[in-house]
């Protein structure tokens, strides 16, 4: 029910199966969440086993510390100003590395 939280984990773990469907190329995952798992552990998990398959997952949660417990990455924010920001920030780099890797392949 609606009090037990949102299966963010589980939602990683459907999408990144989709994906793996369509491409084996490494991907950014962008998780929007409001921090509320219903397991914050299967999310802890899904992050790391994400990371193992080429995925880059990245957990934006507003006003929320539990998206910086959740996720290796995350942006939580404040302001939704700061967002495009805070996203290149994170991301520019490991765009540039994945780009590279794929015009390899």
């Amino acid at each position: 029910a609606a009090e037990s939280g949102t299966p963010t984990g589980l939602a990683m773990e459907i999408s990144a199966r989709r994906i793996r469907r369509s491409t084996d190329n490494p991907c950014l995952m962008l998780v929007l969440t409001d921090g509320a798992a219903d397991s914050i552990s299967y999310v802890i998990k899904q992050d790391e086993a994400l990371r193992k398959d080429g995925f880059i997952p990245i957990g934006i949660g507003i006003h929320s510390d539990s998206v910086d417990r959740s996720f290796r990455e995350s942006i939580v924010m404040n302001d939704i100003g700061s967002l495009a920001f805070e996203l290149g920030r994170l991301t520019k780099g490991k765009l540039d590395r994945m780009l590279v890797r794929t015009d390899t392949l």
